[in-house]
């Protein structure tokens, strides 16, 4: 758009006519297509960006630009894997995606410092960012090769930023994709544009399609096959309608195919092994993703294909007449291609630009066919998105395309292409209006995209945190969060602010081995809002979870997890003990030892003992312990680590009686569960380092402990 203005202000001359009319014309629909792009973002907010569809893809482009905004390129290579986690709780996957895909988060890094945004929050942005950026392209391709009118030329470009098909690729959380379909649009508009015009053009307009070529090999290798493909085919036949090509043509083409391959040469190695393994997984991995994601398209193709599948998924009598509509349309749709793709070969001469889109759409078809007869349903679907645009700009070029007619008959006939395909259109602009609505009632469309399992099922803003922790940046924090992609989320969010640890939950642990980081000295901790031990200072709140500040020698019970269950209010709760061991979850601040000090009462299992026998073990004290509990308030003293401690307490007695109502057995109960650092006398590795606490010289703890 500026070098159009440029352009149009210095009055050059060019090879097309522009006016003032159709500059704002063309101005204002990008300012539509932006606006219903960005508004349900808007509308619905970071609860509804976070985790939708594909929310595994987002994530992983999240971290991987994080961590190419703030390291090396080549640091997580060479360094040891523990001091990778310690820099950052998701840098082990950042290590294992940088050889695959690391172009596209590459841009998404440097345009989130360009927004001053961080990437977690900006990523969404940049997906609905590469929809606008395919505007530009597509209004250059339908109006100076298709020769659109100029409202057809800026439907059908709108159509393209915000249709069905580019919803479901916006919501799929292919970055790589988005940032491929300008590209691709880019490319075949200076293929065609040379073509047509290469008497006049300039060297660096070959160089941009070496660049483009470039850029496209980059981000997305494995759609290469299907471009070559379609290109070969389309120089093929220009061969032979021309039967010679200028000089200056092989030139360009040749100064174009060496920039490419200058440009890729140095990371040629990395780009061919993961095409080779994508394409292997497309013909040969097994997958039920379709299920997810496809299901509409292979319920009803008519429907599907040409994006009308949110009309086929109400179960009422008006869902059955969009039912009917929408296939009515859609097999009127499939009949325009054919007959578009059938006239289209019989006069390729003067159709230079109908007939690339129309190989490059025939070639994604013959993909999707091919892979579906193999059984690669999401292969097959995946492949099939990349030529929505293609299938869209064949499509308007031959039904809206301004031709004289002569007879009554061809009267009809225009006017039935031009009715279905403004019709088709404009069901796809009513989608693009109702995506903020259904934004701000918090529901999708019917018959759409099995959405992330754990969307709109958290509140992602963790506003009040970073607020905190913007006057206290590089501090230690440790985070212990039961859901790993709360977990996950929380390390994309505040990874890079503070020095954060996770206790918690993990993804990179649970699938791919990735180590604990290693603990530290903490002054917060993030938590769950039902956490086990609240008596902390709670500085900040979600609804979700609270940030606590850990005193200095601070213990932290996590969780009782005790086989008779937990029971009383959640200020004062109490259990009963008896049969297996119950297991104490806590955090330490340091390694030393700690009071545990509880009210305990005997229960009814064991009527004629006047105390119970109490066996404890932990991680720091693997050996087992016996404490004679007596009723009333007791402590006795236990060995613990920095970082998160588990400590089971049994009662060794069995109980011999029951309540009439109650079959558990109740052997001992506990109230008042804390516990409390003890100072040391001296730092040791063996259990008889002595401890020293203000507790009374007569308790069981310390007698044990002493002993």
């Amino acid at each position: 758009m500026v070098l159009t203005i440029k352009y149009a202000s210095w009055k050059q001359t060019l090879r097309f006519q522009i006016n003032r009319r159709w500059l704002l014309s063309t101005i204002g629909g990008l300012l539509l297509t932006t606006l219903l792009v960005i508004s349900p973002l808007w509308i619905g907010g970071v609860q509804y960006s976070t985790l939708r569809g594909n929310g595994t893809d987002s994530f992983n482009y999240t971290i991987v630009a994080g961590y190419l905004d703030h390291e090396p390129f080549s640091w997580a290579m060479h360094t040891d894997p523990q001091t990778l986690v310690d820099r950052h709780p998701g840098y082990e996957r950042a290590r294992q995606l940088l050889g695959t895909r690391w172009t596209t988060p590459m841009m998404l890094a440097f345009m989130s410092c360009l927004a001053g945004v961080p990437p977690y929050q900006f990523e969404y942005v940049f997906s609905a960012i590469c929809f606008l950026l395919a505007y530009g392209p597509a209004i250059m391709f339908a109006r100076y090769l298709l020769r659109l009118r100029p409202t057809y030329t800026i439907l059908t470009a709108s159509v393209i930023c915000f249709g069905f098909w580019a919803q479901l690729i916006l919501d799929m959380r292919a970055d790589s994709q988005q940032c491929s379909i300008p590209i691709l649009l880019l490319l075949v508009f200076l293929v065609v544009h040379i073509e047509t015009n290469h008497e006049d053009i300039a060297w660096r307009e070959y160089v941009l399609i070496g660049g483009t070529t470039t850029a496209l090999v980059f981000h997305y290798p494995e759609i290469m096959p299907m471009i070559i493909f379609g290109l070969t085919i389309y120089i093929a036949i220009r061969i032979v309608q021309l039967r010679s090509i200028p000089r200056h043509v092989l030139r360009g083409c040749a100064i174009a195919l060496a920039i490419a391959v200058a440009c890729t040469l140095p990371n040629a190695e990395v780009l061919l092994s993961f095409a080779k393994a994508q394409l292997s997984f497309a013909l040969n991995g097994t997958n039920n993703w379709h299920l997810a994601y496809f299901k509409w398209l292979y319920t009803d193709p008519f429907t599907g294909l040409w994006g009308f599948g949110p009309f086929v998924g109400f179960n009422c009598w008006i869902g059955y007449i969009l039912h009917l509509i929408a296939f009515m349309f859609g097999v009127s749709l499939t009949v325009i291609f054919v007959g578009a793709v059938a006239s289209i070969m019989r006069s390729g001469k003067e159709k230079r630009g109908l007939l690339l889109v129309a190989l490059l759409s025939l070639t994604a078809i013959a993909q999707f066919v091919y892979l579906f007869t193999q059984g690669q349903l999401w292969a097959g679907a995946k492949g099939l998105s990349f030529g929505y645009p293609y299938i869209t700009l064949c499509v308007a070029g031959f039904a809206l395309r301004h031709e004289s007619y002569r007879t009554a008959w061809q009267f009809r006939r225009t006017h039935f292409l031009v009715t279905c395909t403004i019709g088709w259109m404009l069901a796809q602009v009513g989608l693009a209006m109702w995506r903020p609505i259904t934004a701000f009632i918090g529901k999708d469309y019917a018959n759409y995209i099995s959405e992330h399992g754990e969307y709109r099922r958290h509140n992602w803003n963790v506003a009040p945190f970073r607020k905190i922790f913007q006057t206290q940046r590089r501090l230690t924090v440790w985070s212990d969060v039961q859901n790993p992609w709360v977990s996950e989320y929380l390390g994309l969010a505040l990874g890079w602010d503070v020095n954060l640890i996770n206790l918690g939950a993990s993804r990179d642990f649970a699938e791919l081995q990735a180590k604990r980081q290693s603990y530290r000295f903490a002054k917060y901790i993030i938590v769950d809002n039902c956490y086990g031990d609240t008596k902390l200072k709670i500085v900040a709140r979600t609804p979700e979870l609270i940030l606590l500040q850990l005193p200095e020698d601070g213990v932290l019970i996590k969780s009782v997890q005790n086989p008779n269950g937990v029971e009383g209010p959640p200020a004062s709760p109490f259990f009963w003990m008896g049969g297996p061991a119950t297991l104490i979850t806590f955090i330490s601040q340091r390694t030393g030892y700690s009071v545990v000090q509880a009210r305990f009462s005997l229960g009814p299992g064991r009527l004629n003992l006047p105390c119970r026998t109490l066996l404890i073990t932990s991680k720091a004290e693997p050996q087992v312990r016996r404490i004679i509990i007596r009723p009333g308030v007791q402590d006795f003293c236990v060995r613990t680590l920095i970082g998160v401690n588990e400590m089971t307490l049994a009662v060794e007695e069995e109980a011999r009686s029951f309540l009439p109502t109650d079959n558990r057995p109740l052997l001992l109960r506990v109230d008042e569960l804390q516990m409390a650092p003890v100072a040391l006398f001296t730092v040791g590795t063996e259990s008889d380092v002595p401890c020293h606490y203000t507790g009374p010289a007569t308790s069981e703890a310390y007698i044990s402990v002493h002993k």
